[in-house]
């Protein structure tokens, strides 16, 4: 594909964008702070998967954590679901039909269960499961309730074989400092462990 070559979609896209964050009224400065946080993971395990993690794949993550609470305008409760299905039936100019599969596919795994199943239909647009699990693992610890209420913590993201994955803060007090952020990562592991991954916290 040509993503990043042709400038013209690219202008469309960041156009839809702009439109979807007004329609919706998105908190943009949360949005761009999990964008940054969300893309500085991916690239931390970029050398740690068997496939290359192409410049569309990072530019469409960053849309996903962008557009992550499009859902909120229709309601709080389950915003990830009502998120995921106007960003699916949504006509986005600069998006092609994979495309906005695969990020409606990525926020709608941002809370709640993992299921890998879901993403069957965009690995073979994307090349490898690798691809597409690499990508929304990031938005769903970034995206949590609590991650607006706090400074975002200094971590590292590795992975030590294919499904285990270690998060791991730059001091050890940092989940101390944020007890809902630590409650909900725990959470977070179980339902990891509940869709055969390991997810290991430090």
């Amino acid at each position: 594909m040509t993503w990043r070559i042709d400038l013209k979609i690219l202008m469309f896209a960041t156009r839809t964008a702009e439109t979807l964050v007004s329609r919706y009224h998105v908190d943009v400065a949360h949005g761009q702070k999990v964008k940054v946080l969300t893309l500085a993971l991916l690239k931390q395990v970029q050398p740690q998967v068997t496939t290359t993690v192409t410049n569309e794949l990072y530019d469409l993550v960053g849309w996903a954590a962008l557009l992550h609470e499009v859902g909120q305008s229709i309601a709080f409760q389950g915003y990830h679901r009502h998120s995921a299905y106007l960003l699916k039936h949504t006509t986005m100019p600069g998006f092609n039909t994979e495309q906005q599969r695969l990020i409606s596919t990525l926020v709608r795994h941002q809370r709640k269960a993992l299921k890998r199943q879901d993403f069957a239909g965009t690995v073979s647009i994307y090349s490898t499961t690798n691809n597409a699990t690499n990508s929304y693992i990031k938005t769903r610890y970034l995206t949590q309730p609590s991650a607006k209420s706090s400074t975002a913590p200094d971590v590292t993201l590795t992975i030590e074989q294919q499904d285990n994955w270690e998060l791991k803060g730059s001091n050890s007090d940092w989940l101390a400092q944020n007890q809902l952020l630590e409650y909900e990562l725990k959470e977070e592991q179980q339902r990891w462990q509940n869709a055969g991954w390991s997810l290991k916290v430090e």
